[in-house]
């Protein structure tokens, strides 16, 4: 799935009093209701996610904010390869 942005739009009141009981119940989020509305106005196909990949909370551990690309299961081997690069290793 793509990334997610958060955003505010106004919208009368009566819409969204619809868009919330549609969302409660079909047992989903407004913001599901809101996206699948847009993504049928804009002509794009709903994306329907990969369950299994989105059940291991580690998938992504290491690959973003200190450059490493590989992910780990291990915070220490996650450090250490920190260190490693930092101190030119």
């Amino acid at each position: 799935m793509a990334d997610m942005v958060k955003t505010t739009i106004m919208l009368p009141e009566d819409i969204l009093r619809e868009a919330k009981i549609t969302a409660v119940n079909e047992k989903t989020t407004l913001s599901k209701v809101i996206r699948e509305s847009l993504e049928t106005r804009l002509g794009k196909t709903i994306r329907t996610r990969n369950i299994k990949q989105n059940k291991d909370p580690l998938r992504f551990l290491g690959a973003f904010s200190i450059g490493i690309k590989v992910p780990y299961k291990h915070r220490a081997d996650l450090y250490e390869e920190h260190l490693k690069r930092k101190m030119g290793f």
